[in-house]
């Protein structure tokens, strides 16, 4: 991949035509070391369209001394990065049905307990902490999708959904049902369409 000197005093300058050569010039090297990565195409072309949309919105492109180097380090972390997010979401869906499959069952009582419990904290969730909550557990939305959809932060994404699973859990605790982790809480509150 090969970046002339006129596209690098064209980024400088943040004239478009430099950035449309820039993609012209790049684009298919970094989509296929994205694909040799995620080894998804799609995937692959959302990274590279990422990495080059945070090279435009950057204003220190002066700064950076081998762009070529740049690009593909940008490429290669946020592949790694999808890699890792994508491992993390397999191993929380493998927790949930080891959970939900190992689960003790619950007498009817205990049953209209739990959902009672859960139904009445989840009301009474802050606005956003719910919706964020029925995004991610309903829609299965991750979280950096739940941050554009809302046009948040994605820490504030997280911090919302620690709180909302810190209070469902305690909810329950209260209520003396402590053989409820917060995972059983989460798969509970799925079946029974309470978020």
């Amino acid at each position: 991949m090969k970046i002339g000197d006129s596209i690098i005093q064209g980024l400088r300058r943040r004239s478009e035509r430099a950035y449309a050569a820039l993609f012209d010039a790049c684009y298919a090297h970094l989509h296929e070391l994205a694909y040799t990565y995620v080894l998804d195409y799609n995937v692959a072309d959302d990274i590279v369209q990422e990495v080059l949309i945070s090279l435009y919105e950057r204003t220190d492109i002066a700064d950076i001394g081998n762009l070529a180097s740049f690009l593909r380090t940008s490429v290669r972390n946020r592949s790694l990065n999808h890699l890792r997010d994508l491992s993390l979401e397999i191993q929380y869906r493998e927790q949930y049905i080891q959970e939900f499959s190992q689960r003790e069952e619950l007498d009817e009582y205990e049953m209209a307990s739990v959902y009672n419990a859960l139904k009445g904290e989840v009301e009474s969730l802050p606005k956003a902490c719910r919706e964020i909550c029925q995004l991610r557990f309903y829609e299965g939305l991750k979280i950096r999708e739940i941050a554009e959809r809302m046009d948040i932060s994605e820490g504030t994404v997280k911090s919302q959904l620690h709180r909302a699973l810190h209070t469902l859990r305690d909810a329950l605790r209260e209520g003396g049902m402590t053989r409820l982790t917060p995972t059983k809480c989460i798969i509970f509150l799925i079946i029974f369409h309470i978020l």
